[in-house]
């Protein structure tokens, strides 16, 4: 009874802590997920043991040799130190080849040097950045840079060498409706453009010659999940950003994948809508022990169908039960539908760092104050996701045990 007195207690004290910006993303458990050599790896552990924290971490181009640089960023993203780069060889089991660590006093390009140079020689402002590591570069570090425009320009500096710029994405007027309707798990709004030519065209090629919805949204579900990287920055972590940005960059967090699967879905005309979980993992310290996490969840002949473009799970929603970090095993899952964006609802602050949200259709979204929900975005517990259904219809518990389909 203790036991369940105690779980309770989490549950309100996140309710309460996350009501105005809700949960943080569960970085550290996307990285133990699709990075397990990483996470598991000594270096990484020993980067952890002397006090440092991930804050953003990113996945690189696959060479033609299977290999991938998987850079944990410690410090946020206008700092080069406390940066640790690893080089994974993608065979049958991943495994890490090479370890590049970059403390602050042998860091030869800052983000602050790397931002003056793109500002001195461009004139522009810049707004943000990635690191980007080239193991085989004589100048290994190397930054993404956003500037201006809603910060959807960059421009990429390694060295002195500053490649062309990538120019900004120009902002057209989206119209915002928070009544429910229909069409909603089909329609167009500020997060999702199914019906821009270039979703919809590179959607249809995708499934040419499926004939089967289902298979159809597999096989979009791997596409995104192998061609769209995986990345945070602080603001990635705080927005949930449009298919427009997250296409034009090549690469998200699980709400960015979950965006761009849900448009292509919608362009070949399977409802489709995101969905925000949240749950609990206890025995951690120093966080209010509540996180979330974006999948997708889709209709065809009116079952409904699940998928996570970021874990690559197909009809699995029993998945996130059993999801541990350090020892701390998740507890609780509940379940949030974000149906109908709308960037007019606020604004305050995006995330716990306070990020302005101008609400400037921007392409960037508050995802616990610019969407609205059904239910409220507390959330509600669901069958499968939060707990296994028995056959009469009752509810199971899962508390002492999970199974994976």
């Amino acid at each position: 009874m203790t036991r369940y007195i105690f779980g309770a207690l989490l549950l309100l004290i996140a309710a309460v802590a996350g009501a105005e910006n809700g949960p943080p993303m569960d970085i550290r458990l996307h990285l133990a997920v699709l990075h397990p050599e990483v996470f598991s790896h000594t270096r990484f552990k020993a980067w952890e043991k002397d006090g440092r924290k991930v804050t953003a971490w990113r996945e690189e181009e696959i060479s033609a040799d299977r290999k991938q640089v998987v850079v944990i960023q410690g410090a946020g993203p206008k700092y080069a130190s406390d940066l640790l780069a690893f080089q994974v060889q993608l065979d049958h089991k991943s495994t890490v080849v090479d370890v590049l660590p970059f403390p602050a006093n042998i860091v030869k390009l800052s983000y602050s040097k790397a931002a003056k140079l793109v500002h001195d020689k461009l004139n522009v402002e810049v707004t943000g950045g990635l690191p980007h590591i080239d193991f085989n570069a004589s100048v290994p570090l190397g930054w993404e840079l956003r500037f201006g425009g809603g910060g959807t320009g960059t421009v990429k500096v390694r060295g002195a060498d500053i490649a062309p710029p990538t120019p900004p994405v120009p902002e057209e007027p989206h119209p915002h409706d928070c009544t429910p309707g229909d069409g909603d798990a089909l329609s167009q709004n500020q997060l999702h453009h199914p019906n821009d030519p270039g979703f919809r065209l590179e959607a249809l090629d995708l499934v040419h010659g499926i004939s089967d919805p289902k298979q159809r949204a597999e096989t979009l579900c791997d596409y995104v999940y192998s061609n769209y990287k995986y990345s945070v920055s602080l603001d990635t972590i705080a927005y949930t950003e449009s298919d427009e940005l997250t296409r034009l960059r090549g690469w998200g967090a699980c709400d960015e994948k979950a965006v761009i699967l849900v448009t292509f879905l919608r362009a070949v005309g399977i409802p489709a809508r995101l969905k925000f979980l949240r749950w609990i993992r206890v025995g951690e310290t120093g966080t209010s022990n509540e996180y979330s996490h974006a999948s997708v969840e889709y209709v065809v002949d009116n079952v409904v169908h699940y998928l996570d473009p970021t874990f690559h799970l197909k009809d699995q929603p029993e998945y996130y039960r059993t999801l541990t970090v350090d020892e701390s095993r998740v507890t609780a899952v509940k379940v949030v539908d974000a149906d109908w964006p709308d960037d007019f609802r606020s604004t305050d602050s995006v995330g716990t760092e306070g990020l302005p949200d101008t609400d400037s259709q921007d392409g960037r979204l508050n995802p616990w104050m610019d969407f609205c929900y059904q239910p409220p975005n507390g959330g509600d517990e669901r069958p499968r996701y939060s707990f296994e259904q028995d056959t009469t219809g009752g509810r199971r518990s899962v508390t002492r045990g999970c199974r994976r389909n």
